[in-house]
């Protein structure tokens, strides 16, 4: 039986998706192999999946380099190897240049798109979003071959069509990673003590502070602490900063350390993001109202998919104002949007990103195989 190789040279988040494929198509019957690089083998060990580690240049990992004038060597022999042994291999998407810069491979290639950064990077900046993401999609069907198929984590209802607007392309819904796999990743389950905490009082505000500064502690706890005495909520606090361990931190406030399992949001009530777009997807899938303190192109536009759905704020300061975010948790914390956002969670929580892209592939590879015995 040939091999279905997942490859990628991403973050650690991107590595488990692919892992969390990986089982899918596992537990479809499949002879799945990651290819990444070789931190990550225990992780793929852990779950039973076949590794590969694959060593590549920094300027490559780190999406620095376009790639195409990678010198000969050990790297593109890997990836030959590689193809000459699988039935399909699946690509995250900013390293497809890779293997087109290496000519003609053995096998069908796809390509997967992980985080929604990617799917906003490759807009033209003059159109609106949606309506960019749905002439995109609405599109004519390419002639096949003209293009690689690519699956996109991302969900049809965050598009302005919905669910029919994603007809003609793998927009698979998002993929949610489940928390029992996550502990497995993380190498850890729910605190105890956080469940106690979250048991004894009302539902707290999420801060998503992991890519703050540690010049901005002082300013941004007495932040959180004043509004939190002002209005009334309790808030639980996401940091990497270095003197904050896991706990109690001040009255009505929690500590927690990154990265923090899904499940801990559908606890909240609201989930702020500062300088951060990553834990978003998650937050919105739980059914929590975001407020988004970021600049940028993907803060931009996850801002009008948070407004144009009525399911959060984006304000662009760094570091927010206490009366901006004042003024934005009371939106958040309004019925209506509370409402809007429930509704938007459930719709997600339906979609299954996970399955759909494994049935994907899994079609795929038998539409290969009854090519090849044609």
């Amino acid at each position: 039986m040939k091999t279905i190789t997942l490859l990628t040279f991403g973050t650690e988040t991107d590595v488990h998706y692919m892992l969390a494929l990986g089982t899918r198509l596992q537990q479809q019957g499949r002879h799945v192999l990651l290819a990444a690089a070789p931190e990550y083998q225990p992780l793929a060990r852990k779950l039973s999946l076949c590794f590969q580690p694959v060593e590549a240049l920094w300027e490559i990992q780190n999406r620095k380099s376009k790639i195409t004038n990678h010198k000969p060597g050990i790297f593109p022999r890997q990836i030959r190897q590689l193809a000459e042994t699988s039935s399909l291999m699946a690509v995250h998407q900013p390293y497809l240049s890779l293997l087109q810069a290496l000519g003609p491979l053995p096998c069908p290639v796809m390509g997967i798109v992980l985080q929604a950064g990617e799917v906003f990077d490759g807009l033209e900046e003059k159109k609106g979003l949606f309506s960019r993401l749905v002439s995109r999609i609405r599109g004519p069907r390419p002639r096949a071959g003209s293009c690689l198929p690519t699956l996109y984590n991302f969900s049809p209802q965050l598009l302005a069509g919905g669910e029919n607007a994603a007809s003609a392309i793998h927009f698979t819904g998002q993929w949610a990673i489940p928390d029992s796999l996550q502990w497995i990743l993380s190498g850890r389950g729910p605190s105890p003590a956080l469940g106690d905490w979250l048991f004894r009082g009302g539902r707290p505000v999420f801060f998503d502070f992991s890519q703050a500064p540690e010049s901005e502690c002082s300013y941004l706890l007495n932040l959180v602490e004043g509004l939190s005495e002002k209005m009334g909520f309790r808030a639980i606090l996401c940091t990497g900063w270095a003197g904050c361990k896991e706990g109690i931190l001040r009255r009505d406030i929690y500590h927690v350390k990154s990265p923090v399992q899904e499940w801990l949001f559908g606890q909240c009530a609201a989930a702020v993001h500062y300088r951060n777009c990553e834990k978003l997807p998650a937050a919105i899938r739980a059914g929590v109202p975001g407020i988004l303190f970021a600049s940028g192109l993907e803060a931009e536009n996850w801002g009008k998919i948070l407004s144009g759905k009525g399911i959060g704020i984006h304000r662009s300061e760094e570091p927010p104002t206490a009366a901006s975010l004042e003024a934005a948790l009371e939106e958040a914390l309004r019925l209506s949007m509370q409402y809007k956002a429930r509704m938007m969670g459930k719709a997600l929580q339906e979609e299954d990103g996970l399955a759909h892209a494994a049935r994907v592939i899994g079609e795929q590879v038998e539409e290969v195989q009854v090519a090849v015995a044609v």
